[in-house]
């Protein structure tokens, strides 16, 4: 008899019609028990930074040079997005228990790019547009990291 877990709510379907008690063999990572940090806990946290980051990339590529004082305030969004993206990943691998695969050291790569694309935005070393297009592009490859998780066998 495979032992049984009581699920509280799902990541995938929150509202799905779950008995109250599931094999745990069948339960997928996603499943949140009674912990405060849970894997959904950290997924909400890494949302969140994530918008944080691209609201700061966007306005700080979107702004001219005379608003200093707003363009600290959007370096603070970029950072805290960073911060929340790096926090909330660890959290989410020590939680998972998914070791260092190669696409999450891709995923890390991507996190230390998309940190030095507000350098490239205030030091004008790249244009606005190719920035925006970096920075999507940058993300779009960290997302399907994740998605998809190459370079994993079996």
């Amino acid at each position: 008899m495979p032992e049984r877990v009581k699920v509280t709510s799902c990541f995938i379907a929150p509202s799905a019609p779950f008995a109250d008690d599931f094999p745990v063999e069948s339960a997928h990572a996603f499943v949140q028990t009674d912990s405060a940090m849970s894997p959904t806990f950290y997924y909400f946290l890494h949302f969140a930074g994530v918008i944080s980051l691209f609201l700061g990339m966007g306005a700080i590529l979107g702004m001219g040079e005379d608003r200093k004082h707003v363009n600290k305030f959007i370096g603070i969004f970029h950072g805290i997005g960073l911060l929340l993206l790096l926090v909330s990943g660890f959290g989410l691998v020590a939680k998972l228990q998914t070791g260092f695969p190669v696409w999450l050291i891709v995923k890390i790569v991507m996190w230390l790019c998309l940190s030095m694309i507000m350098l490239l935005a205030k030091r004008k070393i790249c244009t606005p547009k190719a920035t925006a297009i970096l920075a999507m592009i940058l993300g779009l490859v960290a997302a399907a990291m994740c998605v998809f998780k190459p370079f994993v066998t079996g």
